[in-house]
C-alpha cells in the first residue's frame, strides 16, 4: 500500500510538472523573427534579446540558407536550423512580410527573364524612337512624363478628348457616361513591342494597330480639366452601354504628332 501510494504521489507531482510547464509556455509570446522562434515574456524583452536573420530563408533544390546570409549554405536541415543570426535586437511578435526568398542562382535567372522597359522618354531617345512615324514620335512625346496637359478647344466649342488612348473630338453637352473607351495605364514600349501597361495582353508591334488596342475603361470624355475619372471596367459596361452611339471624330496626329504640352 506504502508502494501504490508513493507512486500516485509521483504521478501527481509529474502531473503538476506539466500542467506546469504548459502554464509557462502559454504566458510567453512567440518570436516571429527569421530564424528565431524563440518563446518569450515582454516585461524580459531588450534590445540584444534575440539573435535572428534579417531576411527570409530560402529553398533551392537541395539546399537551404538564409537570403541575408547567402555564404552561410546548408543541405541537411538540422545545420540549416544552426546557421547563427546575422542581426540582434528585441524579440517581435510582428510576422515577417515574405515566408520565402529567392536563392543566388534564382535571384539571377529572375534578372535575365525580366525584360528591360523602356520609358516614353526613353524610347523617344533612342533610335527607335528617332526613326519612329512622326505619329508615335508625337504620341510618345505628349505621353510622356514630362508632358503637360492643356485644353485644346475648338472654334465650335468642342474639345479634344484627353483621355489615354482616346483623342477623339466630342462636345460637353452630348457627354455621357458610355462616350469615350481609354485606357487606364500608360503606355510601354519595349524593344519592338507596344502595349498598355493596363493590357499587357495586347501587345502590337505597329505603331498604328497599337493606336488601335481598344480601351479597357468607359467613361466620360475629359477635355483636360480637374481630375479625369476612372470609368467603370469595358467588359462590365457593355450591357448597360447605350447601343447607338453617335460616332466621334478622331483627331488625327498633325506634322508635329499630339503636342499636348
Amino acid at each position: 500500500m506504502v508502494a501504490l501510494a508513493q507512486a500516485e504521489e509521483e504521478k501527481e507531482a509529474a502531473m503538476e510538472l506539466e500542467r506546469a510547464a504548459k502554464a509557462e509556455i502559454a504566458s510567453k509570446s512567440l518570436c516571429k523573427n527569421y530564424g528565431c522562434a524563440q518563446r518569450f515574456k515582454e516585461e524580459e524583452n531588450h534590445d540584444t534579446a534575440c539573435r535572428h536573420h534579417t531576411a527570409p530563408p530560402f529553398f533551392h533544390e537541395c539546399r537551404k540558407g538564409w537570403t541575408c546570409c547567402k555564404s552561410k549554405v546548408a543541405m541537411d536541415w538540422e545545420e540549416f536550423q544552426q546557421i547563427p543570426g546575422c542581426a540582434v535586437g528585441r524579440h517581435s511578435t510582428v510576422p515577417p512580410t515574405n515566408d520565402i526568398g529567392l536563392s543566388p542562382e534564382q535571384e539571377v535567372a529572375k534578372k535575365e527573364e525580366a525584360p528591360t522597359l523602356k520609358t516614353i522618354d526613353g524610347y523617344n531617345k533612342s533610335d527607335e524612337g528617332k526613326n519612329a512615324a512622326t505619329g508615335a514620335k508625337g504620341f510618345a512625346a505628349s505621353t510622356g512624363a514630362k508632358a503637360t496637359l492643356k485644353i485644346i478647344e475648338y472654334p465650335d466649342g468642342s474639345f479634344r478628348c484627353q483621355n489615354k488612348g482616346c483623342q477623339a473630338k466630342f462636345s460637353l453637352q452630348d457627354n455621357t457616361p458610355h462616350a469615350c473607351r481609354f485606357h487606364a495605364g500608360t503606355p510601354v514600349f519595349h524593344e519592338t513591342y507596344k502595349y498598355w501597361s493596363c493590357c499587357a495582353d495586347k501587345k502590337k508591334i505597329d505603331f498604328d494597330e497599337f493606336m488601335q488596342v481598344p480601351g479597357c475603361r468607359v467613361g466620360l470624355h475629359w477635355n483636360g480639366d480637374g481630375e479625369a475619372e476612372q470609368g467603370i471596367d469595358a467588359s462590365s459596361a457593355t450591357s448597360s452601354a447605350p447601343q447607338n452611339l453617335p460616332t466621334e471624330e478622331v483627331v488625327e496626329a498633325g506634322a508635329d504628332g499630339f503636342d499636348l504640352g
